[in-house]
């Protein structure tokens, strides 16, 4: 796995923890940002790159910052290679 393939599986774990915490389902999310749960789900496991704008309508329909949720999956990428 490269290290863009592990930062993009961080990220996708971050978030779902993230949509955990508010209390949300991914497919609640989904609709909430009128996003197709498929694709919801391909950035929330890693298999897709998330574009940036889409990264800020996702963590603004969960009252987040993208700042929290990168600098989060970063801590997480670094935990997981000790």
């Amino acid at each position: 796995m490269t290290e863009d393939e592990k930062y993009l599986r961080a990220v996708g774990q971050q978030l779902r923890a993230e949509i955990a915490a508010s209390g949300r389902s991914a497919a609640s999310v989904a609709r909430m940002i009128d996003m197709d749960k498929t694709q919801l789900h391909r950035y929330l496991h890693g298999t897709r790159d998330i574009p940036s704008t889409t990264l800020k309508r996702i963590c603004a329909a969960i009252g987040i910052t993208p700042a929290v949720v990168l600098d989060r999956a970063e801590q997480r990428m670094d935990a997981d290679s000790e």
